[in-house]
């Protein structure tokens, strides 16, 4: 699984911690890539 933060921070894996350091809006995605086409990609936006 691939993470992208929208604060520039992006990270691999299935269990991931982070801290946004400053306050405001971000975007966060997440893609878990599979054999073929079987990719899936979802995303949320969180206010700090």
């Amino acid at each position: 699984m691939q993470w992208n933060f929208g604060d520039g921070i992006k990270a691999s894996g299935q269990k991931i911690t982070h801290v946004f350091v400053d306050p405001g809006m971000y975007v966060v995605k997440v893609s878990a890539l599979g054999k073929g086409t079987n990719d899936a990609t979802a995303k949320t936006i969180i206010v700090v």
